[in-house]
């Protein structure tokens, strides 16, 4: 069983991922392609409207954090010691509810 969502991108152009209100995952942006020349991630910061943001990490070429809850919004921003940001804001929403066949 595959227990993780996925992104996916939405009809209006947005990104979006899908869980139950009682989920917490993880969610990994990788941003090796705005590292040019040597430049390495100097700050990430995680903000979350309507759901809570858990344990952010910071590697190499990637940020992570836990989310925990749904309906809301994830925010991400990431500085690379060269001056690049790059804002990454995603929706958290709940799963679909599938109706059984009578």
């Amino acid at each position: 069983m595959t227990t993780r969502s996925a992104f996916v991108v939405q009809d209006d152009g947005t990104l979006a991922v899908y869980q139950h209100a009682d989920d917490i995952f993880d969610y990994v942006l990788d941003f090796a392609d705005l590292l040019v020349g040597g430049d390495t991630i100097a700050s990430s910061a995680w903000t979350g409207t309507g759901v809570s943001i858990v344990a952010p990490l910071q590697g190499a070429a990637t940020a992570s954090a836990f989310v925990a809850g749904t309906n809301g919004i994830v925010s991400h921003t990431v500085t690379t010691t060269a001056g690049r940001r790059k804002r990454t804001d995603f929706a958290v929403l709940p799963l679909p509810v599938v109706a059984l066949p009578a």
